[in-house]
Formats: structure tokens, sequence, C-alpha cells
């Protein structure tokens, strides 16, 4: 029998704060990013509102499959 993937179901407001914050932390960090890159399978949303928050236009994404 395949083994369960475990997984968290994250709301659309977790995802906001998160990347709020981890928007702040690259700010402080000094560390100016040329690109984003988003993983395919649930992470591209997140990074698009990363992109937005820190004012960036370069957005990629890389294909998980497992």
């Amino acid at each position: 029998m395949a083994e369960r993937l475990r997984c968290e179901l994250v709301s659309q407001e977790t995802v906001y704060d998160l990347v709020y914050k981890l928007a702040e932390e690259i700010r402080a960090s000094d560390y100016h990013p040329d690109l984003v890159v988003a993983i395919s399978r649930g992470g591209f949303t997140p990074a698009r509102v990363l992109c937005d928050v820190l004012g960036l236009f370069n957005l990629t994404s890389v294909r998980v499959v497992h």
C-alpha cells in the first residue's frame, strides 16, 4: 500500500501573513533578489504575492513531479 503524504491546508490569510513576514526578513537582510522561483505544486500564489510585495517583476516556476 502506498504511504500517504502528510500535508497541511493553509488558509489564504496565513499565506499572506507568512509572505509579508518573509518580505520583511528579505528587506532586513539588505538582499535584493532579481527573481522569485515558484514551486508549481501550490507555491505559485505565495510567490506571486511575494513579487508584488517586493516590487519584483521576474517570476518563474519549477515543475515538481513525484
